[in-house]
């Protein structure tokens, strides 16, 4: 993603459209709420299986790179993505302790999200993203998006908010201590 003049954007763009020829090119100008609704349609159909594991990187080293490439193979499950993003821009702008979200330094996220249909493949698919998701940690800064963890990450809930963690907790300790508010990656109120 761009976000800036078009005319700037093409320029840094150019080389990558001489690379090879793409499998498809979506590139070009357009609003920000289209760009976050493009893979919606491949999310809706009912009953696939989705899996999901996700690390911020300070740096996109060789070693990165080779570990993301060797990673991928074999790809497995017919709806299976792999996204790699440079975090950069406003939200760098804010304090990390202003909000919630600590993980504002910038750097690059990777996001493993394998989906299939049957069943049956759904230890072999989902043992691929652990594994995946394994080798590419010693590269990662401990940090994840809580709106990407698996519903088996419940640990890695400290990680989602940094130092952040324990001032939540105390928050949801004042407002809600009985954690009705519990039906999603849950903060739990502090028990001090």
């Amino acid at each position: 993603t761009w976000l800036g003049p078009v005319e700037e954007g093409e320029a840094v763009l150019a080389p990558f459209r001489q690379f090879e020829d793409p499998i498809f090119d979506m590139v070009g100008p357009q609003p920000y709420v289209v760009l976050q609704q493009s893979f919606d349609a491949g999310m809706a159909p009912k009953g696939n299986r989705w899996y999901s594991r996700y690390h911020y990187m300070d740096a996109l080293t060789d070693e990165v790179i080779d570990t993301i490439v060797e990673g991928i193979e074999p790809f497995p499950g017919e709806f299976t993505t792999v996204y790699l993003a440079q975090e950069s821009g406003a939200p760098g702008r804010v304090a990390p302790d202003a909000t919630a979200f600590p993980h504002r330094a910038g750097g690059y996220s990777i996001h493993v999200f394998p989906g299939w249909v049957d069943p049956a493949a759904d230890e072999s698919i989902m043992g691929w993203a652990r594994g995946f998701s394994d080798a590419i940690a010693p590269h990662a800064n401990g940090g994840v998006y809580v709106n990407m963890l698996a519903e088996d990450e419940a640990d890695r809930m400290p990680d989602a908010y940094g130092a952040n963690y324990t001032r939540l907790r105390e928050v949801k300790a004042k407002w809600d201590p009985e954690n009705v508010l519990r039906m999603n990656h849950n903060v739990a109120p502090s028990t001090d």
